[in-house]
C-alpha cells in the first residue's frame, strides 16, 4: 500500500513515512509533524475540502476529489492508534474496516505532544496548536487559580461537577477564540458536533462546541444516525465532527493489542459502513483520525514520584500532565539539584526535557515561539523511553477517580505506539 493505496496492508510500506516523523535527537521518539502530517493539520484540511482549496494538502496526499465537497464528516476515534490498526488488520478479519479502506486513502500521521485527549482535542476542535491553546494534559496547574485542574471537566481537581467555565473563568489563551467549527459556520457552512451524552456538559465541551449545533448521543449507532440525518437535511455546505471514546476505554481497561479492542473498532466501522450507505450521492467526504494511540503499561510499571522525598522537596507544585508525560515545577534555586537528581536516578528510563527548550524546538507547535510560558508548561518534563509511567499519589488523595488501578493502556508520551495515528479519507 502506498500513500494513496488500497487495503493490501504491509507495515513496511509505512516505515518511510513514520521514519520521517522520528525525533533525530532522541532515539525511539516521534516528534509532532506540524504542517507535514499531524492531527493539528486536520482543521485546515477540512477547510480546504469545503472551500475547494489546497490548504494543508500534506504535499499532495489528500485525494483530489475530496477537495471540493459539499459535506465533510470528521470522526475522531479516541485511542485509535496506527499500532492498533496494524494489529487488528493482521490478526482479525476486520471486514468492515477492510471494506472502507479499499475505497480510501490511508496514511499515518502524528498526534501532538503530549499525546493525550485534552491536548489533542483542543488542538483539533479549536484549530490551535498546543503552543497556542496551552492545554498540556489531563491535569494542569493553573497559576492564576492556585490549583491543579482536570482539563477535560475544566474543574478543580476533586470537584468535577463544578466546572470553571460555568463560573465565568476561561483559560487565558482561549479568551476571545472561536472554535474551528464556529469559524467555518461564520462563513456560511453549517457546523455540527456530536458528543456522548455524558460529556456534553463538560467544561471542555462548553468551550469546543460553543455556538455550534451540538448533538448528544447515547450510543455510536445513535450518533451515526444523527449524522446521516443532518447531512441529508443540510441546506448548503456542512461539516459534522463526531467524537467516539469507546476504543480508548477498551485500550485503557484491557489493552490496545487485544481481541476485545479490535472488535470494538470493527463495530464502529460497521456503523461507518451503514453511514456511507445512508448518505450516498451527497458529495460527502469522510475523514477519520484519532487523538492518540496507546502503550500497554499496567499499574505495576507505574512509579509514584511523591515517594522520592529528596526530589519532591524541590517541587513547587504537584506533578501534572499524564502518566507518560509528567510536567514538573521546580522551586527557585533548585533547578540544578532537581535536574541532576532526575538524570542520575531516572535518566536510564526517562528523557528529562527542559520545557522552554521543547517549546523552542517545536514540540508544542511551530506557529510562534512562546518564550513567555506563563507557568503552563512547567520547568522540566519527564517522558518515558519504554512502557512505564509516572503518577503523583498526592493528587489521587484529592481525586480518587484519578486512580490508575486496573489500567493497562496509557498514553501521553512520544513513543511510536502512542504518537502515530491513522488518517483515512474517502469520498461518498
Amino acid at each position: 500500500m502506498d500513500e494513496m493505496g488500497t487495503y493490501n496492508i504491509n507495515s513496511a510500506n509505512f516505515d518511510n513515512i513514520i521514519e520521517g516523523y522520528a525525533d533525530k535527537k532522541h532515539e525511539k521518539f516521534i516528534k509532532p509533524a506540524f504542517g507535514r502530517g499531524c492531527i493539528a493539520d486536520i482543521p485546515e484540511i477540512v477547510e480546504g475540502m469545503i472551500n475547494g482549496t489546497e490548504r494543508a494538502n500534506l504535499n499532495g496526499k489528500i485525494p483530489i476529489d475530496a477537495m471540493d465537497s459539499d459535506h465533510v464528516i470528521v470522526l475522531i476515534l479516541d485511542g485509535f492508534g496506527h499500532d492498533l490498526f496494524m494489529y487488528a488488520t493482521e490478526k482479525y478479519p476486520m471486514k468492515n474496516l477492510g471494506s472502507l479502506l479499499r475505497e480510501s486513502a490511508y496514511f499515518p500521521i502524528t498526534s501532538v505532544f503530549p499525546s493525550t485527549t485534552a491536548t489533542a482535542l483542543f488542538t483539533v476542535y479549536m484549530g490551535l496548536q498546543p503552543v497556542e491553546h496551552e492545554i498540556i494534559g489531563y491535569t494542569q496547574y493553573i497559576r492564576e487559580l492556585g490549583t491543579v485542574c482536570n482539563m477535560l471537566s475544566m474543574s478543580p481537581i476533586g470537584n468535577r461537577k463544578n466546572d470553571l467555565i460555568s463560573a465565568g473563568w476561561m483559560p487565558e489563551p482561549l479568551k476571545g477564540r472561536k472554535s474551528f467549527a464556529k469559524r467555518i459556520s461564520d462563513s456560511g457552512t453549517a457546523s455540527f458536533i456530536y458528543l456522548p451524552n455524558m460529556i456534553k456538559e463538560s467544561g471542555m465541551s462548553k468551550i469546543t462546541a460553543a455556538e455550534t449545533t451540538l448533538r448528544s448521543y447515547y450510543s455510536t449507532s445513535h450518533m451515526f444516525t444523527s449524522i446521516a440525518r443532518d447531512v441529508k437535511e443540510a441546506r448548503g455546505k456542512s461539516i459534522h465532527i463526531g467524537y467516539v471514546p469507546s476504543v480508548d476505554t477498551m485500550s485503557h481497561k484491557v489493552g490496545s493489542r487485544t481481541e476485545e479492542t479490535a472488535l470494538e473498532l470493527e463495530s464502529i466501522f460497521y456503523n461507518i459502513d451503514m453511514l456511507k450507505e445512508s448518505v450516498i450521492s451527497t458529495n460527502t467526504t469522510l475523514l477519520i483520525s484519532a487523538d492518540h494511540g496507546h502503550v500497554n503499561v499496567g499499574t505495576s510499571n507505574l512509579f509514584d514520584i511523591s515517594k522520592d522525598r529528596e526530589l519532591y522537596n524541590t517541587f513547587r507544585a504537584p506533578v501534572v500532565g499524564d502518566a507518560r508525560a509528567a510536567f514538573l515545577r521546580i522551586r527557585c534555586g533548585s533547578m540544578d539539584e532537581a535536574r541532576n537528581h532526575l538524570i542520575e536516578r531516572y535518566g536510564e528510563n526517562y528523557e528529562i526535557f527542559n520545557s522552554l527548550e521543547m517549546l523552542k524546538e517545536g514540540y508544542f507547535g511551530d506557529r510562534k515561539e512562546n518564550t513567555n510560558i506563563n507557568d503552563r508548561f512547567g520547568d522540566l518534563i519527564m517522558v518515558p523511553r519504554r512502557n512505564i509511567g509516572i503518577i503523583d499519589s498526592n493528587l489521587t488523595f484529592l481525586d480518587p477517580k484519578m486512580s490508575h488501578d486496573n489500567m493497562v493502556g496509557m498514553h501521553g508520551g512520544l513513543l511510536r505506539e502512542e504518537m502515530i495515528v491513522p488518517l483515512i479519507i474517502t469520498t461518498i
